[in-house]
């Protein structure tokens, strides 16, 4: 990988693109640059940092990508938004380029916007809770302790 030409990718203002005609010849283009969090989703705050590498493997488009961001999800006890950080290492994707000529190839160009979202809400956790420890826990837990003691009509059912 060290004789390899190296290319900058482009990053647009609201997409990054890669150009595969570009990486003929055992070229690599490394992916340097910031998406804004409107490109990615409501839900992400702040830009979505990107690094890594793009290079083909015969007609297979091979992305090496680090991802950085953050995400913003309910909490789970008190549904307020909760920043959640996310990021990924090392995250390997490879597609065939013949099956992006549909879907995210346009003029010659593959947006990798669509390919960075997918990413991103994989990794999105489930469940978050605002401050490791949720001010409302204590609330919550008092009010299911009364209706512990209320009236349950499956309880002569129970072993």
């Amino acid at each position: 990988m060290a004789n390899r030409d190296r290319l900058c990718v482009q990053l647009m203002s609201d997409a990054l693109f890669i150009y595969p005609d570009r990486l003929r010849g055992g070229k690599t283009e490394t992916l340097q640059g910031v998406l804004p969090a409107e490109a990615i989703g409501p839900e992400f705050s702040g830009g979505i940092a990107v690094g890594g590498e793009a290079y083909l493997a015969g007609e297979r488009l091979v992305l090496s990508l680090d991802l950085d961001g953050e995400v913003k999800i309910p909490c789970k006890i008190c549904n307020h938004p909760v920043a959640v950080p996310l990021g990924v290492r090392g995250y390997c994707h490879v597609e065939e380029l013949e099956g992006m000529r549909p879907r995210g190839m346009c003029r010659g160009k593959i947006d990798l916007t669509p390919i960075i979202r997918g990413i991103l809400l994989v990794e999105v956790p489930p469940f978050a809770e605002c401050e490791g420890s949720c001010p409302e826990r204590k609330r919550l837990e008092e009010i299911s302790k009364k209706e512990s003691h209320g009236f349950h009509p499956f309880e002569k059912l129970l072993p």
